[in-house]
């Protein structure tokens, strides 16, 4: 996946969602219009919670939130996605793959 973006994360855990739907509708640049359409969109999650552009990656011990140094606006073409062992990445049809992080 060369193009990770427009990502979003779930607001209660750190699952992470990115669509092709979203990135040709972002494809032509970031606007507060095409947020709003993205984030009507955006599914819930399957712990409950949902994915939303405010929401960020989560210590997965004390559930403390990274908070991103780029508004939600500039966040639609940041191509840097974080995933957290154990986070579900989402795609246009639902779970894609969950990160496993094993010792050596």
């Amino acid at each position: 996946m060369s193009q990770m973006c427009p990502h979003f994360y779930c607001s209660d855990c750190n699952n992470a969602i990115l669509r092709e739907k979203d990135r040709l509708i972002s494809w032509n640049g970031e606007s507060l219009e095409v947020l709003h359409i993205i984030a009507s969109s955006l599914p819930d999650c399957e712990c409950g919670g949902k994915f939303v552009p405010e929401a960020n990656p989560k210590c997965p011990t004390c559930h403390y939130e990274f908070r991103h140094q780029s508004s939600q606006l500039e966040r639609l073409s940041d191509p840097h996605i974080i995933l957290i062992d154990g986070a579900v990445m989402y795609g246009d049809d639902g779970p894609k793959y969950k990160v496993l992080i094993v010792p050596k």
